[in-house]
């Protein structure tokens, strides 16, 4: 009988003191379990996030826009020969005559620091012009500053202004007489891109003398361009 009641305690004892301990241990295995999965989840997802490369490329540009980028990124020079063709007024001590005259402009630029502004230095010869007895030659060397827009995909307008040295040789009667005149340049112009590289243009300019100590007054000139680009 003894024996009994001592088997009987024990069952009992067993039941309140060892189940509610592995009830717990359960639960905190479960528990263990789903904080591994959620650690892992997260590392997933933070992994995924970071190789994706066009987050990575948007964040690049975006600094890239922020600090200002590269001043000489967009930097390019530019060279060309153009076909000029001029009308000048000449104011000589008896009268006014009007000149016309073709030649060959050759150039070259660069842009100044941005893709909408550059400056360019050129050189134009003209052949002799004969008029009323007279022959008249002329050399320029300009320096212009042009904004530039695009207009169309292909074509970019241009407007400028500058300085000219004009050097005019005046020949009658076997007698020469040169002036050297500077000059005001104010001109406009379009450049069509046939590639990248190339650009076929026109340009029209007018030219004003700086001073009154000579007969070249003012000049007209057109020009067709054709630029490369590097």
């Amino acid at each position: 009988m003894k024996t009994k009641k001592l088997v009987w305690l024990s069952v009992v004892a067993f039941t309140f003191l060892i189940l509610p301990k592995l009830s717990w241990a359960e639960v905190d295995t479960q528990s263990d379990y789903n904080q591994a999965d959620e650690e892992t989840q997260n590392y997933d997802a933070i992994v995924k996030d970071l190789s994706k490369p066009s987050l990575r490329a948007k964040s690049r540009a975006a600094v890239a826009r922020s600090s200002g980028g590269d001043s000489f990124e967009n930097t390019t020079i530019h060279a060309g020969v153009a076909y000029a063709n001029m009308l000048e007024t000449l104011d000589l001590p008896n009268k006014k005559i009007y000149v016309g005259q073709a030649g060959v402009q050759v150039s070259l630029g660069i842009d100044l620091f941005s893709e909408h502004l550059s400056s360019e230095g050129t050189l134009i010869s003209y052949g002799e012009q004969n008029y009323d007895g007279s022959v008249v030659s002329v050399k320029e060397f300009d320096l212009m500053f042009y904004g530039k827009g695009q207009l169309t995909q292909n074509i970019k307008g241009r407007i400028g202004g500058g300085i000219a040295g004009r050097y005019l040789t005046l020949s009658k009667n076997n007698i020469a007489t040169q002036y050297s005149t500077p000059s005001s340049v104010l001109s406009v112009g379009a450049d069509y891109f046939i590639a990248e590289a190339f650009s076929l243009g026109g340009e029209i300019a007018m030219r004003n003398a700086m001073t009154g100590e000579t007969i070249d007054e003012r000049s007209y000139t057109m020009l067709v361009r054709l630029d490369t680009h590097f």
